[in-house]
């Protein structure tokens, strides 16, 4: 059987890998549905003026907040080594964290653009409407040069999305091929030899392209924001199986751990909830078989995602104060006063707004 120290170290290990999952999250997102979304209203455009798509892909970015740092004490060399690797990811992160914001302004900057040339785009094809027949040439050029560019500007806002998809470490397996397609249409684009009919084909196979790959681009990153969730509720499992066995522990030696088992209870079954939403969500982006449908998913789903994100952050500091606890009873006779109304505060919350969003998740579907 497992000494008491054995099974607290194996609580510590268990406790410090679901920490290092936790600094890798993104901390941005308070909870506003659109807060953190990386799409665009432009349309392409071709040396005739038809519109051919938008980019509304929704980055949403639903992880859980990154967790309070573990403070240095007494620790084994075995601890150091999983603190310093925690350090290190949380330095990847914050350097992610960067590249996807300068991605996010240099898409939002290629947006303002497309949307300016749009307007020079429009403006002369409507002189070249009323234009004389001998100023009709010149005026078809810029025609085809607005056009050009406004295509461009679009091309790299989408560029820029994907990149920010990209740096949200939440990119489907074919993100490569679709950014290797709009940076070949770029480059053709940007001949100096452009001629209309070339102009025209590209826009068209770029309309086409994006409509064949948007609708699978969204299911695949709604389910890998979903995976995300769901990588983070499987390590607070492993916590709470962990805990379990130091509790038994405790009570082998006599001590009241009524609290730490109300602790665990009320983290199993925020783990039970996070789970029935996982396969639910899950479940609606394997049925959704058209864009709206796959659109109403991630609407609902980034509410309960982000609904989750607040909840595993409550039971992220409920799991740091039942580890508290366990070592204050392996010292004393009794948990401190502060620590007992931490933790109940914690465990007498509510979970009303997971459970409605849970709810709202099943009536949407059910009504659409």
């Amino acid at each position: 059987m497992k000494s008491n120290k054995d099974v607290f170290y194996t609580l510590l290990i268990a406790f410090m890998v679901l920490l290092s999952v936790f600094v890798l999250a993104d901390d941005s997102n308070k909870g506003n549905s659109n807060s953190d979304s990386v799409d665009s209203d432009t349309n392409s455009v071709d040396v005739n003026g038809s519109n051919a798509y938008d980019s509304d892909l929704d980055i949403q970015d639903s992880r859980p907040g990154k967790g309070p740092e573990v403070k240095p004490e007494r620790v084994s060399n075995n601890q150091v080594e999983v603190k310093n690797r925690i350090e290190q990811q949380k330095r990847i992160y914050e350097a992610a964290k960067e590249r996807y914001q300068e991605a996010k302004d240099r898409y939002q900057e290629a947006k303002d653009a497309a949307k300016r040339n749009m307007q020079d785009f429009n403006a002369v094809r409507e002189r070249l409407r009323t234009a004389n027949e001998s100023d009709k040439n010149a005026l078809r050029e810029q025609v085809k040069v607005h056009a050009a560019q406004t295509l461009i500007n679009q091309i790299d806002a989408i560029l820029n999305h994907l990149d920010a998809i990209k740096e949200k470490q939440v990119a489907p397996e074919n993100i490569e091929e679709i950014i290797a397609f709009f940076e070949d249409a770029k480059t053709k684009l940007e001949s100096e030899t452009l001629t209309k009919e070339e102009l025209t084909e590209i826009s068209k196979e770029v309309r086409d392209f994006w409509k064949e790959h948007r609708l699978g681009l969204k299911k695949k990153l709604g389910n890998e924001i979903n995976q995300r969730i769901n990588a983070i509720v499987n390590k607070a499992k492993t916590f709470s199986e962990r805990f379990s066995e130091l509790i038994t522990k405790l009570q082998e030696e006599g001590k009241d751990t009524a609290l730490l088992e109300r602790g665990m209870n009320k983290l199993n079954a925020d783990i039970d909830k996070f789970e029935d939403a996982y396969a639910k969500v899950r479940e609606m982006y394997a049925n959704a078989g058209s864009e709206k449908d796959v659109d109403a998913v991630l609407k609902r789903g980034n509410r309960l995602l982000n609904v989750m994100n607040n909840q595993l952050k409550k039971d992220f500091r409920l799991i740091k104060l039942l580890f508290n606890a366990t070592r204050e009873l392996g010292k004393e006779e009794a948990i401190s006063t502060e620590t007992i109304s931490e933790i109940e505060s914690l465990i007498d919350e509510p979970t009303t707004e997971l459970d409605e969003a849970i709810e709202e998740l099943v009536v949407g579907d059910v009504n659409e």
